[in-house]
């Protein structure tokens, strides 16, 4: 797994290039001259509007804030007829998200999982959870519409702990985060990662595979860790008897990139409801900058999953991705 360090790379700067021309071209619109303005095609059947609004929230999991009681709601389809609500605001700094999901199961599923030791004596691992995760198109990528899905789909090698999740070609990158009630909501965060391909020589075939190597930690605390040897075989310590958690929470905050993106999700009467505020001008050209002309608009293409009960294998994902819709101040 790669280090917290973040590296001048290629594709920042393609990122940054690939923001400028999206304003003015098939990701965004606005008007040059001052004349009217020409709102982006659209690339996908569902589309959510971010309006300009100078409102606050407490990211609490209730959504009873006046802001989100005047914002309609656009629901987002998944496959076998699972579906979630989204609402999107901006203000000058942030953007802000409400999503909103039944749970396929009648109880929460909240656990930082277990190591636990087989009958032929090797360790294997357990984590169920309940959870959700988006991840957003930062490289403007020709087959996401589509292909959306595929990273979250887990869908290489059945051996669990084969699996990985990354983008094919070296160049691009996408934002990933990552919310569970068992681990990320402790620390009041969606966990965020940049996806990256698989380095050069490296197969999935390869012993010993980590099925997260294209996860890129970002600089700052998390507030947790995976509690995983680099061989992901057995656990790294906090061994008691014939178990050990599989994550481990730390008594630091969360905090840097890692944190940037913050959260907080409530279950009651079968539904999860999750307030997220991220900054709209990370620092880290890495990151995707939610920037609009005020006077057009800006689209990003994202994918969502929602995981019932099991990580790893109960789970539903979009067939085709959505489009969050950002509207400049000047657009009625």
């Amino acid at each position: 797994m790669k280090g917290t360090k973040m590296l001048f790379r290629p594709a920042a700067v393609l990122l940054s290039l690939a923001i400028g021309l999206a304003i003015f071209s098939g990701c965004g619109g606005g008007s040059k001259d001052g004349g009217t303005p020409k709102k982006p095609d659209d690339r996908t059947t569902t589309i959510v509007e971010s309006r300009y609004q100078q409102a606050s929230v407490n990211l609490d999991g209730i959504d009873d804030e006046e802001i989100w009681q005047n914002i309609t709601s656009t629901t987002c389809y998944l496959e076998s007829g699972v579906e979630f609500e989204m609402k999107s605001y901006y203000d000058d700094d942030n953007i802000y998200f409400l999503f909103r999901w039944l749970d396929l199961d009648p109880e929460p599923l909240s656990t930082i999982g277990k190591w636990y030791v087989r009958d032929d004596g090797s360790w294997n691992w357990d984590f169920s959870s309940d959870g959700f995760a988006l991840v957003w198109d930062v490289m403007n990528m020709p087959n996401f519409p589509e292909e959306a899905c595929t990273p979250l789909c887990h869908d290489q090698p059945d051996d669990l702990n084969r699996r990985y999740m990354g983008t094919d070609n070296p160049s691009d990158i996408q934002e990933f985060w990552n919310w569970n009630p068992g681990v990320t909501n402790a620390k009041g965060i969606m966990a965020t990662y940049l996806w990256e391909a698989l380095p050069p020589n490296v197969s999935i075939d390869d012993p010993g595979f980590n099925n997260r190597i294209t996860w890129h930690h970002l600089p700052g605390e998390y507030g947790f860790y995976f509690n995983r040897l680099e061989d992901e075989i057995a656990p790294a310590e906090f061994v008691a008897g014939n178990e050990a958690p599989l994550y481990i929470i730390k008594d630091d905050p969360a905090s840097g990139d890692a944190a940037i993106v913050k959260a907080f999700g409530m279950f009651e009467f079968g539904m999860y409801t999750l307030e997220v505020s991220r900054p709209r001008k990370p620092t880290n050209r890495d990151l995707y900058s939610f920037e609009v002309p005020d006077n057009g608009w800006s689209d990003i293409l994202f994918a969502a999953a929602i995981f019932h009960n099991n990580e790893r294998d109960s789970k539903k994902v979009m067939d085709q991705a959505a489009t969050l819709r950002l509207v400049g101040k000047n657009i009625e």
